[in-house]
Parts: structure tokens; sequence; C-alpha cells
């Protein structure tokens, strides 16, 4: 299991059972826990998910991954104390939603 401090200075798991099935379904991320890390603890902006109130996306752009794309990192709250990643996608674009971080 991986610990990471995110902006919030919250623990966020990455359990190993999931990051098996993140891999399985993303295979393209297996290599880039140190860049999803780094997402978590300084993202560029967080977005809150328009379909889970639980869920919000980290993103941070990486100029080496597929020529330049954008890593998201989901993060479930299961709790007060509680947050962990759900799925980690490489994309060219952010999902609509608020964005709760930076704040404006």
């Amino acid at each position: 299991m991986l610990e990471i401090k995110d902006i919030f200075n919250e623990q966020v798991r990455l359990i190993e059972g999931a990051w098996k099935d993140i891999v399985k379904k993303h295979p393209e991320v297996k290599d880039l826990k140190s860049e999803i890390a780094l997402t978590i603890s300084h993202p560029e902006v967080i977005i809150k998910s328009v379909y889970d109130t639980r869920v919000t996306l980290y993103y941070r752009y990486f100029p080496a991954i597929f020529k330049g794309k954008l890593l998201v990192v989901a993060v479930k709250r299961l709790s007060q104390q509680e947050k962990y990643i759900a799925t980690v996608y490489i994309t060219d674009r952010r999902k609509g939603g608020e964005i709760i971080w930076p704040r404006r």
C-alpha cells in the first residue's frame, strides 16, 4: 500500500488490490507511481466529479506522457479521515465539474 499526503495535507491511500484493478483497466499507467504521487501532492487543478459527490479528480500535465497529456487521479472519500485512489487514467482534456482547487 502507498500513502501520499495531498494538497490539503490529508492521507490518500493506494491499496494494492485497487492498484491491480487500475493497471488491468489502464495498463499505460503501471510505471507512473511517482507521477501519481506528484499529481496528488502537487496537482495543477482539482475538480469535483459531477457523477459522484465523494470523488475528486486531481489533474497534472506531464510533457513526457504520450508527448504531453494530463494524468488524472480519481480520489474517493470514504469517511472524514479516509481517502483512497479509485482510478488513474491519461487524457488530453479536463472533465466538467466544479473546480475546488486552486480556489478562484
